[in-house]
């Protein structure tokens, strides 16, 4: 299904400060950002025009409703320092208060009502550097950290009174990498493949513990059409067994506003 939409409505999305340092070895950001922007993030993932790669693998925003992407905006800094050519590291913190993505405030919500949203990313690149004629890839791994508050699985899924937690986190991987060539370094006609995995660990607060993606792409495989490009992938997402009343045990509906948001951008 085509997710080409930008939440239905008019609003401000990035109103932000960036200031490059130490010969762009370091980079620093303050304002009104979304971390999906940044973390997370593959360029294969925007060829898929579908919710599960387009643009952060979504399970993500089962887990963790303090994440931002497009086009929802919140209060947040991020630091990028780049030790080498090929690395990096970066940290970023953001307001992750999930009701100033709703339609009705058009962007325009700048409250600071929290909770925290904290996530974290360290990548490497194989070749694509000046000189260099191997293939590229690219390889990155991070973590997250949520201090919003969870409604506890285990206690509605029993029919109990809802019992809430606070606090969710998460850890996740992602890489592309060019496995064929067509042409000559630099062209960007190719065979390649990407893929991604999630984990959320505490099946109790998470809807979804894990997720991942995988697909290979094919760029300008006609040398007269050298932006063509054509890809296959599958998404698969397990949900939290907690969910799941135990054998014999009476079950109970549990409703929207008893689990963490998804994407914003599907709101």
């Amino acid at each position: 299904m085509q997710q080409v939409f930008g939440g239905q409505t008019y609003r401000v999305v990035h109103v932000a400060y960036q200031q490059q340092l130490l010969n762009d070895r370091v980079e620093m950001r303050v304002g009104r950002i979304a971390a999906g922007d940044d973390f997370l993030v593959s360029p294969y993932n925007y060829v898929f025009v579908q919710n599960g790669f387009d643009g952060n693998p979504v399970g993500v925003f089962f887990n963790a409703p303090g994440m931002t992407a497009y086009p929802t905006a919140t209060w947040g800094g991020l630091v990028k320092v780049r030790p080498t050519e090929r690395a990096y590291v970066m940290a970023g913190l953001y307001n992750g208060d999930p009701s100033i993505g709703e339609n009705k405030h058009h962007g325009a919500d700048w409250s600071m009502a929290g909770p925290l949203f904290a996530i974290g990313e360290a990548g490497y690149q194989v070749n694509g550097l000046p000189g260099e004629r191997g293939l590229i890839g690219n390889y990155r791994a991070g973590f997250w950290y949520d201090d919003s508050q969870f409604t506890d699985f285990t206690t509605v899924a029993r029919g109990f009174t809802p019992r809430v937690a606070r606090g969710n986190w998460g850890v996740y991987g992602l890489f592309d990498q060019v496995l064929v060539r067509f042409s000559e370094a630099g062209s960007y006609r190719g065979f390649g493949i990407t893929g991604s995995m999630l984990v959320s660990p505490d099946q109790s607060v998470s809807q979804m513990p894990f997720f991942s993606t995988a697909g290979f792409l094919v760029r300008g495989f006609f040398p007269s059409r050298p932006t063509d490009v054509g890809g296959f992938g599958v998404v698969y997402g397990r949900f939290s067994a907690d969910r799941q009343p135990p054998s014999g045990a009476r079950s109970s509906r549990i409703r929207p506003s008893e689990c963490s948001g998804m994407r914003p951008r599907s709101s």
